[in-house]
């Protein structure tokens, strides 16, 4: 639980404007593990290893942050998940 730093490993749809040193506010520790790779376009650093903190797939897409708690760069991905 707490801020903690979201790398954009993909920079299209939700998360092309991510700023490099955007921090996210996380609420719980678990980690979703796809199927498919190709998925993946944000992940976070915690503990030594990384996990996957956003995805996306057409009009499909998800964090395992809050946005709504993440001030000014969880506005920013509002804003744009708006615009998609």
């Amino acid at each position: 639980m707490g801020w903690n730093e979201v790398r954009a490993v993909v920079r299209t749809g939700l998360l092309r404007d991510l700023a490099a040193d955007a921090t996210c506010y996380f609420v719980h520790s678990f980690a979703f593990v796809p199927d498919d790779a190709a998925v993946v376009t944000g992940v976070t650093e915690y503990g030594g290893a990384d996990f996957v903190s956003a995805i996306e797939r057409g009009n499909v897409v998800g964090t395992q942050f809050h946005p709504e708690k993440s001030q000014k760069h969880g506005v920013g991905l509002l804003a744009r998940f708006l615009q998609m």
